[in-house]
């Protein structure tokens, strides 16, 4: 992979935006504040466009004070932008546009209805852009993926040019830069080889642990099929550096909260291994949940410790009842060949080895059904 036009775009640029996936974890966040860190050093002003939380267990070893400055607009006097209507056209179609400018120097913008009136709540208003010279996107699959930001600053995305970070396989490639590799173990990994070939740019022991913590969660601490021999090798170069594996292995496999741990306990207790299918079925009911005082976003924890106790299935399929929402979600974890196969025919948000299906369910046997009839065509 060419790292080449990224360096050269990063080097000519003062103000850079880094957008994270919202959902991202040890891994998204590690990289973008390890690339922050490192830009500036070099000089630059970044801000971050990033519309979720970092992880709690996450916070202690990547946050210091400032560590995360977010997105404000900026007055640049040497970039004049403009004004922006913009007008939801399915709801409220215009037919055609006048403006009249009043005798008191105001102009009047009129939006004639097509066939319906126009109703405000379908118009925005878009202005104060970020005066960034380029962005950079880690663990984004597509522009949609952005957040509140694109919703709420689309130009910016398509304005200015984005060096594009990830490792998926459903990456549409939307940046001018694309540094997209299904065969790196982790955004930590093109992290590193980015900065690597950035002359003069060192990687500290902060910037080290950061990227560190990205591998050592992508590899599950280097034990499974990503683990290549350049990731060792780059995992040796971070230690050196003074990476504090010592601390994230410590985040990642000894610190387990009670409450995660007595979720996972129920999703054990409920849980039964379909030998001759080789399919785990779990189920997690909203009571759960609301007992053990754990959200949706826990279940990532139960998934990754289920393997610790049980022979790993060939397809762990964990259907649970969304509190808030009242409706049965279902998760497929298998291999990534077929976790690829899945996504390829069914709707929903596929990210190392784990689908999320887009379909709710009204209850538990609907969901099983549905899953497995999904996983029986696999055989077929």
């Amino acid at each position: 992979m060419d790292y080449n036009p990224a360096i050269q775009l990063l080097k000519k640029s003062r103000f850079i935006g880094i957008a994270v996936y919202e959902r991202g974890g040890g891994d998204e966040m590690g990289s973008a504040l390890a690339i922050a860190s490192i830009l500036k050093k070099a000089g630059k002003t970044v801000s971050f466009l990033f519309s979720g939380v970092i992880e709690e267990k996450w916070k202690a070893l990547f946050m210091a004070p400032n560590t995360l400055p977010m997105a404000e607009p900026q007055n640049n006097n040497e970039h004049i932008h403009d004004f922006i209507i913009a007008i939801n056209s399915k709801e409220s179609p215009v037919g055609e546009i006048k403006y009249e400018m009043k005798q008191n120097n105001e102009l009047f913008i009129i939006l004639s209805p097509q066939k319906t009136s126009i109703k405000k709540e379908h118009v925005k208003f878009i202005e104060d852009i970020p005066a960034y010279d380029c962005l950079i996107s880690i663990g984004i699959e597509s522009p949609e993926h952005f957040g509140k930001e694109f919703e709420e600053n689309p130009l910016l995305f398509y304005e200015k040019p984005i060096i594009n970070i990830d490792t998926s396989p459903r990456n549409e490639h939307f940046g001018e830069i694309n540094l997209v590799d299904i065969t790196k173990s982790s955004n930590a990994e093109i992290t590193y080889e980015l900065f690597d070939n950035l002359a003069g740019e060192k990687i500290g022991p902060l910037e080290a642990t950061r990227i560190l913590a990205g591998i050592i969660e992508k590899t599950d601490n280097f034990k499974n099929h990503k683990t290549t021999p350049r990731v060792l090798e780059i995992a040796s170069f971070l230690m050196e550096a003074g990476a504090d594996k010592e601390s994230i292995i410590k985040i990642l496999y000894k610190t387990r909260p009670l409450n995660l741990l007595q979720l996972w306990g129920r999703a054990s207790i409920r849980s039964r291994f379909d030998a001759q299918t080789g399919i785990l079925w779990t189920f997690l009911p909203k009571d759960d949940f609301e007992k053990t005082g754990t959200k949706t976003q826990d279940i990532h924890f139960v998934i990754e410790h289920m393997k610790e106790y049980f022979k790993s299935p060939k397809i762990h399929a964990l259907l649970f009842e969304n509190p808030r929402k009242n409706h049965v979600r279902a998760i497929i974890k298998s291999e990534p060949e077929t976790i690829k196969e899945v996504a390829a025919k069914e709707p929903g948000e596929e990210k190392n080895g784990v689908l999320f299906l887009k379909n709710g369910f009204t209850s538990f046997p609907e969901a099983e059904n549905y899953v497995d009839n999904i996983l029986k065509r696999l055989e077929t």
